[in-house]
C-alpha cells in the first residue's frame, strides 16, 4: 500500500493486517505500512464523529424524556387523593428510572468515547503520531479548529435542572401528605429531589465538557497561536512543540509551551476551565485541546500547526 490517494477502509483491510495493527498498538508501535496507518486515522475519525452524534442524540432524548416523566409524576402526585392508588405514582417513578437512567448512562458512555471507540483508542495514538511524521514539512497556510455545532445553551441546562426536580418534589409532597400523617411526609420529596438533582448536575457538567464553547477552539498562523477556548495567545517563540497525543481517552491537540508556569498565569478562560488548564500546565507541562471539542479532523489541524511551527523555526535559525 502507498500513502498517496484515498486510504483503504479499515473494514477492507485483511483480518491479518487488522490483527497486526492491534498487536503492535499494544506495544505502543505504529503499523509499518503508511497506507494502513492512514486507514487507522480515518477510521478513528469516523468513529469519533459517530460518537459525538450519538452523545448529542442521547443528551436531547434524555432531557425530553426526563422532563416529560417528571411532569407526569408531579401531576399524579398533585391530584392524588384517597382514591388514587399509590401504584400510579410508583409506576411513574419506575418509568422515570427505567427510561431516563439508561439514556443518561448511554450519554456518559458516548460522551466519554468509550462505547463506540472501545478497543481502538490505544491503536490511534501510535499510528496518528507516525502518520503526522510521514507528512511533516514546512508550510505557511493558517489553520483553525472550530467548535462543534451542537451546544445546549446554559439557560436550557438551568431550566432542565428546575423543570425535572421541582414537579417531582411537589407531586410527591402532595402524595405523601395524602397517604401519611405527621412530620415525616417531607422526607420522600426532599430525598427524591436530591437524588435527581445530583445526577442532573453531573450530566450538565459532562455536557459542558463535551461542547464547552462556541466559535474557534484554536487558530495557528505565522504570527502565533491563538487558543480562545483556553483564553491564551502565544507567540511561536513561546511554543516548544505542537503534538497529537492520547489523553483522557481521546485524541488531543497538545500545545507545549517553553514556560508552562508563566503561560498558566495568563489564561483568561472561565474559572473552571482556567483551573483545569493550570493543573495541566503545572503537572503535564502542556495545554490539551481534546478532539471532542473540535469540528473537523484533529490530525489535519495538528499537521497544519506543525507545518507552521517548522516554517517559523526555519526562519529563526536561518
Amino acid at each position: 500500500m502507498t500513502p498517496t490517494g484515498t486510504p483503504p477502509a479499515w473494514s477492507a483491510l485483511p483480518p491479518a493486517v487488522r490483527a497486526q495493527v492491534v498487536a503492535r498498538a499494544r506495544q505502543g508501535l505504529p503499523h509499518p505500512d503508511p497506507g494502513v496507518r492512514a486507514a487507522v486515522v480515518v477510521e478513528r475519525r469516523r468513529r469519533r464523529e459517530f460518537a459525538f452524534r450519538l452523545a448529542s442524540a442521547a443528551m436531547l432524548s434524555f432531557a425530553a424524556v426526563a422532563v416529560a416523566a417528571s411532569v407526569l409524576i408531579g401531576l399524579f402526585g398533585l391530584f392524588a387523593d384517597d382514591r388514587t392508588p399509590g401504584v400510579v405514582v410508583f409506576g411513574a417513578m419506575l418509568v422515570f428510572v427505567v427510561i431516563c437512567l439508561p439514556a443518561a448512562v448511554l450519554m456518559f458512555w458516548s460522551a466519554g468515547y468509550n462505547l463506540v471507540l472501545h478497543g481502538t483508542r490505544r491503536i490511534e495514538s501510535a499510528n496518528v503520531v507516525q502518520a503526522l511524521a510521514d507528512r511533516r514539512q514546512p508550510g505557511t497556510a493558517p489553520v483553525a479548529g472550530h467548535a462543534r455545532g451542537f451546544r445546549q445553551p446554559g439557560a436550557v441546562s438551568l431550566a432542565l435542572l428546575v423543570l425535572i426536580p421541582i414537579p417531582v418534589c411537589l407531586g410527591l409532597a402532595r402524595f405523601t401528605s395524602v397517604y401519611e400523617e405527621g412530620g415525616a411526609a417531607w422526607v420522600i420529596p426532599v430525598v427524591t429531589g436530591v437524588l435527581i438533582t445530583i445526577p442532573l448536575l453531573l450530566i450538565a457538567y459532562a455536557q459542558a465538557q463535551l461542547t464547552p464553547f462556541r466559535g474557534v477552539v484554536a487558530e495557528f498562523t505565522t504570527d502565533g497561536v491563538r487558543l480562545p477556548a483556553l483564553g491564551l495567545d502565544l507567540g511561536w517563540a513561546e511554543v516548544a512543540r505542537i503534538e497529537a497525543v492520547d489523553f483522557q481517552q481521546t485524541l488531543c491537540c497538545t500545545v507545549v509551551p517553553r514556560d508552562p508556569a508563566a503561560v498558566a498565569a495568563r489564561s483568561t478562560a472561565p474559572w473552571l476551565r482556567r483551573a483545569i488548564l493550570r493543573w495541566q500546565l503545572r503537572n503535564k507541562g502542556a495545554a490539551y485541546l481534546p478532539a471532542a471539542w473540535m469540528r473537523g479532523p484533529v490530525d489535519e489541524i495538528v499537521a497544519g500547526a506543525q507545518a507552521l511551527h517548522l516554517t517559523v523555526l526555519a526562519g529563526t535559525t536561518a
